[in-house]
């Protein structure tokens, strides 16, 4: 069974072995509110540190959570890692589903980073993380899948339109939690909780983009009023292009050419940051049946000016 000294020996070496390289990003997983004591999670903070990395925790899942914080040190889980100088910019608490509105302020106030997991929280009847109430104090939402065990998929378009449709059920209020910014939690939203909002997250000029091609050309999606409110609720595995379909292209706007040769760094121009700039950018790139986004996939581009 590996030991909490094994696994900072094992993480003290990826660090090592992986710094300044660009491809390799690190992060420590802190142990869950019954996994580690206050000792551990101090060590913790002066681990990330000392290596400028992030960390993450599930944090109140379940209201076991604070049951067993409160029976073990006389305190809530959040008080907890208060005390121990966890919660901080740094810091991505994972579910968050029973949280108070003090909590919530306390997020904001230190800059914890959200990540929200509905379709994992729905499997296991965990509950309803408030993103509304997230989003409306200013905390940072990004989105996630969890693990296979508790999702039984690693759909991240699934986890998009459940993000969109449950804050919905639940607050008997349509108007919330909008596709806008379900898109914004998915791309902006994880580049800020892992602190790399200066090089991902978006296609601006000097960043790099993982992007992603979505063809709405099926049934499912057809017909595209709005590409943004189409890509969140009208989308599936089906209407994502191949690799190999842009494997060897530069996208602008709707058009695209071949590479003379192979670069090491892809290039793609930047796309307008203004909604209706963004939606007319969008309509055109529809009339080609062809969009695109920033986000989680295989291809790494460089973002340059436009010519």
């Amino acid at each position: 069974m590996e030991t909490e000294d094994d696994h900072f020996r094992e993480l003290e070496h990826l660090c090592l072995k992986y710094s300044g390289n660009p491809l390799v990003g690190l992060a420590a997983g802190t142990g869950i509110i019954w996994d580690q004591d206050p000792a551990g999670y101090r060590r913790s903070r002066e681990f990330v540190d000392h290596f400028k990395i992030p960390f993450s925790m599930h944090l109140v899942e379940t209201e076991e959570d604070d049951r067993y914080a409160q029976q073990t040190w006389g305190m809530s889980a959040i008080d907890l890692l208060e005390s121990c100088g966890i919660l901080g910019p740094d810091f991505i608490a994972v579910h968050d589903v029973n949280v108070k509105d003090e909590d919530i302020r306390r997020f904001r106030d230190f800059g914890v980073k959200v990540s929200h997991c509905p379709i994992a929280n729905m499997i296991l009847a965990s509950g309803t993380a408030p993103v509304p109430r997230f989003l409306q104090e200013g905390v940072t939402v990004s989105l996630a899948c969890d693990g296979a065990a508790s999702n039984d998929s690693q759909d991240m378009l699934e986890v998009m339109r459940i993000a969109a449709l449950k804050h919905k059920l639940v607050s008997h209020d349509a108007s919330v939690v909008t596709a806008e910014q379900v898109l914004e939690m998915a791309t902006r939203g994880g580049a800020k909780a892992l602190g790399m909002e200066r090089r991902i997250g978006t296609l601006e000029v000097g960043k790099l983009a993982d992007m992603f091609v979505w063809s709405p050309n099926t049934a499912r999606s057809i017909p595209v009023n709005d590409p943004i409110s189409s890509l969140i609720y009208s989308s599936d595995s089906a209407t994502l292009k191949p690799r190999s379909s842009v494997e060897r292209s530069s996208w602008t706007g709707a058009k695209s050419k071949p590479w003379t040769k192979r670069p090491s760094w892809r290039r793609v121009k930047a796309s307008p940051k203004t909604s209706s700039g963004a939606r007319a950018w969008g309509t055109a790139i529809g009339r080609a049946n062809t969009h695109s986004a920033s986000g989680c996939g295989t291809h790494r581009l460089k973002v340059v000016r436009p010519d």
